[in-house]
C-alpha cells in the first residue's frame, strides 16, 4: 500500500475545555500525517445559542454539520475517514454524508456516548454496582424517568435519544469501530455489534522526555478532573491513611469539588496545585515519586498514566475499564476498584519499594513498545487493507 497516496479526513467535535480526548485527536493527526495525506474537519459547539442546542439534541440532525462535510469530502476526495467525537454540532448527520459517498469510514470511541447518558457508564457504578446498564440495557426505553445527565430528566431523555440512535450507526456494519482494549470491545459486543466490525487500535503518544521542577519535595501526583466520578476525596482520605509524614500529596486539576475539598482538606502534606497547562503538569509528574487515580468509571485509553509511563514513573490505578492494557500483565500496583485499604496498601508499598528502578523500567519499555510508532502504522495498515 502506497500510503502518501492515500488520503484520510479526520472529523471530530472538540470539547468546550480542552482536555485528554482533544489532545489524543491533535497527536493522531500529526502521527498520521507521516504516512498519509490527512486533512482535519473540526466542529465547536456553541452554547451561547440555545435555540441550536436545543434543535440539534431533538432533531439529532444538524444540516449546517452535514453540509460541510459534503463540500469537503466533494473538495478532498478522502479514501477513509476517521470520526472522534460526534457531540453535538457535528451532530449523527454526518455519517448521511459519509454514507453518500460510500466512504470507508471508522469510528474511534473515546468513551461510552452510545449508551451511557454521562458517557462513562458511571450512575450505577458509582454505587459500586460491577456495571452500569441504566442506560443501554434499561426496559425504561426513553430514560424520561432517569435523571442521569446532569441530574436532569428532559436533559438524560433527550441524550439517550441520541445515545441509542448512535448504537443503531454503530450496530449498522457499515463502520469499522477502533476502541481502546477488550473491555470496550466486549461491551460492544454485548451490545449486539459484530465483533468483526471492531478493532483494538490505541492513541499514538509520542515519546518523551522528563522535565524536571526546580521542587526539592517528595510527593505522589493526582492530575486530573476534581469531581466524585474521579474519586479524589477517597485517593485523598487514603493517602492520609498511610501516614506518610514526609510525602506529600500534590494534586493537580480544576473541577466541582475542588473547594469543597480544599476546605475539608488542610493538612500540610496535601497541596491543590489548579489548573495547570499540560507541559506544566508533566513537568509535576516527572519530579514525582509516582502518580496515582482513584477513579470510580470505565476509563479509556489513561493517556497521563502512559505518559507517566514514558516519564519512567510508577502509577497506581484501580482495575478497572481498559487501564490495565496498558500495563505489564499482573501489575502490582493496580488495586481493586473501590477498595481503599488496598489503595493505601499499594500507595505504602511505593514509597517503601526497594527495587523502584525496576519498575520504572518495566513502565517505560512496555508502555514505549507498546505504543511504538513502527508497531502502530503496521497495525493500522491492516486494519485498512481489511476494510
Amino acid at each position: 500500500m502506497n500510503l502518501k497516496n492515500k488520503k484520510i479526513l479526520v472529523v471530530h467535535n472538540r470539547y468546550q475545555s480542552t482536555g485528554g480526548e482533544d489532545i489524543a485527536v491533535d497527536e493522531e493527526v500529526k502521527f498520521l500525517s507521516k504516512f498519509f495525506d490527512v486533512r482535519t474537519l473540526f466542529f465547536t459547539n456553541d452554547l451561547n445559542n440555545i435555540f441550536t442546542q436545543i434543535k440539534n439534541l431533538v432533531l439529532n440532525k444538524n444540516l449546517s454539520s452535514q453540509k460541510i462535510i459534503e463540500n469537503e469530502l466533494k473538495s478532498f476526495k478522502p479514501d477513509y475517514c476517521i470520526v472522534h467525537n460526534t457531540w453535538f454540532e457535528a451532530s449523527l448527520s454526518i455519517f448521511e454524508a459519509l454514507d453518500k459517498r460510500d466512504i470507508k469510514t471508522f469510528i474511534k470511541l473515546h468513551n461510552y456516548r452510545h449508551e451511557c447518558c454521562s458517557s462513562f457508564l458511571a450512575k450505577k457504578h458509582l454505587a459500586g454496582q460491577k456495571t452500569c446498564n441504566a442506560c443501554s440495557f434499561s426496559k425504561n426505553r426513553f430514560q424520561f424517568f432517569n435523571k442521569y445527565y446532569p441530574e436532569s430528566y428532559i436533559k438524560s431523555f433527550l441524550i439517550i435519544r441520541y445515545a441509542r440512535k448512535y448504537l443503531k450507526i454503530l450496530k449498522s456494519n457499515k463502520y469499522k469501530l477502533l476502541v481502546f482494549g477488550d473491555f470496550q470491545k466486549n461491551r460492544l459486543i454485548d451490545l449486539g455489534v459484530n465483533k468483526d466490525k471492531i478493532e483494538i487500535f490505541p492513541n499514538y503518544i509520542p515519546p518523551m522526555d522528563s522535565v524536571k521542577t526546580d521542587s526539592n519535595d517528595k510527593y505522589i501526583v493526582y492530575a486530573g478532573r476534581i469531581s466524585k466520578d474521579k474519586g479524589v476525596d477517597e485517593l485523598i482520605n487514603s493517602f492520609i491513611n498511610a501516614n506518610l509524614k514526609e510525602i506529600k500529596l500534590k494534586i493537580v486539576g480544576d473541577g466541582p469539588d475542588l473547594n469543597n475539598l480544599q476546605k475539608k482538606y488542610l493538612k500540610k502534606n496535601i497541596e491543590f496545585l489548579g489548573k495547570k497547562s499540560h507541559q506544566e503538569t508533566l513537568r509535576y509528574l516527572s519530579s514525582s515519586l509516582g502518580v496515582i487515580t482513584a477513579t470510580k468509571t470505565f476509563e479509556g485509553q489513561p493517556t497521563l498514566l502512559c505518559e507517566a509511563s514514558q516519564l519512567g514513573k510508577i502509577s497506581i490505578f484501580p482495575r478497572t475499564g481498559t487501564i490495565s492494557d496498558f500495563f505489564v500483565e499482573d501489575y502490582e500496583f493496580s488495586f481493586s476498584q473501590f477498595n481503599y485499604h488496598d489503595l493505601t496498601t499499594k500507595i505504602i508499598k511505593l514509597i517503601n519499594l526497594k527495587n523502584k528502578k525496576v519498575v520504572e523500567e518495566q513502565n517505560k519499555n512496555y508502555i514505549l513498545n507498546y505504543l511504538a510508532e513502527d508497531i502502530l502504522i503496521k497495525k493500522l495498515v491492516n486494519i485498512l487493507k481489511d476494510f
